[in-house]
C-alpha cells in the first residue's frame, strides 16, 4: 500500500493544477470578454466619436462600472491618434501610446491584445488588455485600454490547497513565479531550475504541470 501513496497524492496535484489552469483561463477570458463587450456600448462608440468625455452617471455605465470595480486598476479610451476621449492629452503621452505593442493589433489588425502578468513597482501583478472600439461598419475609431489587477483576479484560485503545504502557484513560461498565496513572487527562486529542467528533458508543459520542490522560496 506504501507505493500507492505517491501515486495518489501525484493524481492529486495533477488534477488539482489541471482545474486550476483552466479556472485561471476561464477567469481571463471572462474579463477580456467584458471589456470588449464594454467597447461596444453605444455610449463608448458615441464618446469616441464625438470626443467627448464618457462618464458614469448613467444607469447602464454605472452597472458596469459597479461589477468590475474590484478588478480593474485603470480604464481608458483612446481614439485613432492616441487622444484620451475628452481630455487633454500632451504629444508625450499620444506618442507613448501609439509605440505600445498593442496599438498595431488593435488599430491595423482589428483585433484584442492580451499582455503578459507583469509587476509594478510595489510588487503588485497586473494584467493589461486592450481591444478595438468599432462603427456598425467595422472600421476602428479608437481603443479601450484596460489594466486589470492580479490580486483581487486570482484569489480564488491560489486558495486551493492539498494537505498543510501543498498549494497553487502560476508559472510563466520560463520558469519564472509570477503568483503564488504564500510568498511575494520576487522571492521565489527555487522553482526556475526544476521547471526548466524538466522542460528540457522533453515532458510537454501539461506534464510538468505540478513538481515537488524541498524549499518553496
Amino acid at each position: 500500500m506504501a507505493h500507492e501513496l505517491p501515486r495518489t497524492l501525484d493524481m492529486g496535484f495533477q488534477e488539482l493544477a489541471r482545474q486550476s489552469a483552466d479556472k485561471v483561463g476561464l477567469i481571463l477570458e471572462k474579463e477580456i470578454e467584458w471589456v470588449e463587450r464594454f467597447s461596444s456600448l453605444p455610449e463608448v462608440r458615441e464618446a469616441v466619436r464625438e470626443g467627448t468625455r464618457l462618464t458614469f452617471d448613467q444607469p447602464a455605465l454605472q452597472r458596469w462600472k459597479e461589477s468590475q470595480r474590484p478588478y480593474f486598476r485603470s480604464l481608458v479610451i483612446l481614439d485613432r491618434r492616441g487622444r484620451s476621449v475628452g481630455e487633454v492629452t500632451s504629444e508625450n503621452t499620444r506618442t507613448h501610446y501609439s509605440r505600445q505593442p498593442w496599438w498595431p493589433v488593435v488599430f491595423e489588425q482589428r483585433r484584442s491584445w492580451v499582455g503578459e502578468l507583469r509587476f509594478d513597482e510595489m510588487g503588485l501583478g497586473y494584467l493589461e488588455v486592450a481591444v478595438p472600439i468599432v462603427d456598425e461598419t467595422g472600421a476602428v475609431w479608437g481603443a479601450l485600454n484596460a489594466v486589470i489587477e492580479k490580486e483581487q483576479l486570482l484569489t480564488s484560485v491560489l486558495r486551493s490547497r492539498i494537505g498543510s503545504t501543498g498549494h497553487v502557484m502560476l508559472v510563466g513560461p520560463h520558469g519564472t513565479v509570477l503568483a503564488c498565496p504564500l510568498l511575494p513572487p520576487g522571492r521565489h527562486t527555487a522553482l526556475i531550475g526544476p521547471l526548466k529542467e524538466s522542460l528540457a528533458s522533453g515532458r510537454s508543459l501539461p506534464e510538468a504541470a505540478w513538481m515537488e520542490v524541498q524549499d518553496d522560496a
